[in-house]
């Protein structure tokens, strides 16, 4: 029944036990063939042959019916076959040719029913191993990409090896996220030294079945060599800023900024410019609502193309923050070339601060030369209430990181602001200065 090694069992035992991935798909394609003992769709296709995971039950399953159905030939309850049928024949309807009577029929279930659990442990530890080695190949695809994207050096997508086979599955779900909404954002609040919100940081988040969540830049890397960094950079801006405005109808907000990461590769796309101030004018929102940050690098601050943009988008009023400051290759070249607003220190720096002295002296500079142009200066990854006293000290303004609050879902994050702010300041700049006393330090309020 259904072709060599009673194929039908294996694929009704792969409908049962393997959920999702081309071995389902394949059973699916394949069932009809094997009502009409067509098996080599599944037999080339799964493949069977030389599987060592089916091998088993492939030749154990043929040898059990052969066995049962002589018994119930002996013990007379199904006659013989007195007459050949054609070997294409459907299942069931060929037990009742054969034995001209509803027995054959139930032989031929009760025969299918057994091979499919033969089939079953088989199947359900193929699977296991399946899973298996697709976590070992998505962790090396991951360590991969991570690897190409700090060195700068050719991507994945062309590699010709199961590295290279999952990156392309990858890209592939990845622009099928884009298209179906499957993506989400964060909030991570960022709070000036007075305790208040002044910023939020949006951040990407992709759950991707089997494996959950892949980190951010992960996926804008793979988006960046897949040439979907255009569309997943507008995703992101456009759900920002739609978030933003349903927080400023709440009237809940006044005076916080959010926070976009920039690739360099959008800044290169042309009419980027007047794309922002067309999502803006559909939201509603100011220039002044929205920060850009560009994470430092030299792609960024020696071209021309990227330059361009940048002053463009300076001139239309959007403020501009250099994320992961003071480690790159052009720091002040940043500075020199472009309207900050803004800059976030390297997380280096922030992690290093209480054990490192080369550290606090770095921040302590750069926190001088951003007093003297007036710009901001964000301390990210701030964990502990020491960590917010020195870099306080030091003469940072603003800070973000766990001792606050953890990137938080949209209601969570605006429950956060309300609970740090309180009721809108009637007037006054967005950004108190900050007071000198250490109690205002204090993280109350922390989200976990």
């Amino acid at each position: 029944m259904g072709g060599s090694g009673v194929s039908l069992g294996l694929l009704i035992a792969l409908l049962l036990g393997w959920r999702g991935g081309n071995q389902r798909r394949l059973a699916v394609a394949g069932l009809f063939p094997a009502l009409f003992n067509v098996s080599e769709l599944v037999v080339f296709g799964l493949p069977i042959v030389l599987n060592p995971a089916f091998l088993v039950p492939f030749v154990l399953a043929p040898l059990v019916l052969v066995v049962t159905s002589y018994a119930a030939c002996v013990a007379g309850w199904v006659p013989p076959v007195q007459e050949p049928l054609h070997w294409t024949t459907p299942v069931l309807l060929g037990g009742y040719l054969a034995a001209h009577s509803w027995h054959g029929v139930a032989l031929q279930a009760a025969n299918l029913l057994l091979t499919v659990l033969i089939y079953l442990p088989f199947v359900r530890a193929a699977r296991r191993q399946a899973a298996d080695a697709s976590r070992r190949h998505f962790g090396a695809l991951i360590k991969a990409i991570e690897e190409a994207s700090l060195n700068q050096r050719a991507g994945v997508l062309e590699r010709r090896d199961v590295v290279g086979a999952q990156a392309r599955q990858l890209a592939r779900a990845l622009k099928d996220a884009i298209a179906t909404g499957q993506l989400h954002l964060a909030y991570q609040p960022q709070v000036n030294a007075a305790g208040r919100v002044v910023g939020v940081e949006a951040l990407l988040r992709w759950d991707y079945a089997p494996f959950g969540p892949v980190a951010p830049n992960v996926v804008v890397a793979l988006a960046e060599e897949a040439g979907l960094v255009g569309e997943l950079g507008d995703w992101v801006i456009r759900a920002a800023c739609a978030r933003m405005r349903r927080w400023r109808d709440a009237d809940c907000v006044p005076g916080v900024t959010m926070s976009i990461n920039l690739s360099p590769t959008q800044l290169n796309h042309a009419g980027f410019a007047g794309r922002i101030q067309d999502i803006l004018r559909t939201h509603g929102l100011s220039a002044e609502d929205i920060e850009f940050e560009i994470t430092e690098s030299r792609a960024v601050a020696h071209s021309e193309r990227t330059a361009h943009t940048l002053d463009q988008l300076a001139r239309r009023g959007i403020r501009l923050a250099i994320d992961d400051f003071g480690m790159g290759y052009s720091s002040l070249l940043y500075m020199r070339r472009f309207d900050i607003h803004a800059i976030k220190l390297d997380g280096s720096l922030t992690r290093e601060i209480l054990t490192n002295p080369s550290c606090r002296e770095i921040v302590e500079t750069i926190a001088t030369l951003c007093r003297s142009k007036g710009i901001r200066i964000v301390a990210e990854f701030v964990e502990t209430e020491e960590q917010l006293r020195v870099l306080h000290g030091l003469g940072c303004t603003e800070f973000q990181g766990y001792l606050f609050s953890r990137p938080l879902p949209p209601d969570a994050c605006l429950e956060f602001i309300r609970s740090r702010n309180g009721p809108a300041p009637e007037q006054g700049d967005a950004r108190p200065a900050e007071p000198e006393p250490a109690a205002a330090l204090s993280p109350l309020h922390a989200v976990d």
